[in-house]
């Protein structure tokens, strides 16, 4: 339990404090105003707690209409197909993420980047016994700003890849430089 708690911490401490330069070449853009990164990073916060609740219709609502999920080889595409992908789930679940790194593409939309620790409960009925961790992924996403607020277009779960050089460029005041 001990290194399961260490970890957390550890992955919880990873938060980006500054966002990443562009791509070589690339004029960096304004950095996020701390509304915008505190609404996206409760959107993502809001996606663990709505799968772990079993919560559907809520978690549907975090993605645009079309938004997709992109998981274990198969997409889930718009909301009734993701509210159906929640409310049918017959394990109890737990989703540990981790801060994550947020690269501000173009005004009203961002890709983020995060890590996950992952407990399923499946014992059944009886519920004895301890629950493990039994998994781990990453996240990149895209994420757009709606009329209703910040919204999942796609998120794309994988196991620990390799981090992808759009998230590997350096972090710099530079990248803040117009900022307000």
């Amino acid at each position: 339990m001990r290194a399961v708690v260490a970890m957390c911490i550890a992955i919880l401490g990873g938060a980006a404090l500054f966002p990443a330069a562009g791509a070589a070449g690339e004029t960096p853009l304004p950095c996020l105003k701390l509304e915008e990164r505190a609404a996206i990073v409760d959107l993502m916060a809001r996606y663990a707690q709505y799968a772990d609740a079993g919560a559907g219709d809520a978690f549907a609502t975090m993605f645009v209409a079309e938004g997709a999920l992109h998981m274990q080889g198969k997409v889930v595409q718009g909301r009734a197909d993701l509210a159906q992908m929640i409310n049918s789930k017959v394990d109890r679940t737990l989703h540990l993420p981790s801060a994550p790194v947020l690269v501000k593409v173009a005004d009203g939309r961002v890709r983020a980047r995060s890590q996950l620790l992952y407990m399923r409960d499946a014992r059944g009925a009886d519920a004895t016994g301890p629950v493990t961790q039994s998994g781990f992924a990453v996240y990149e996403d895209t994420i757009v700003k709606t009329a209703e607020g910040w919204k999942f277009v796609e998120r794309r779960v994988g196991d620990a890849a390799t981090i992808s050089p759009k998230f590997l460029t350096s972090l710099s005041e530079a990248s803040c430089a117009n900022s307000p």
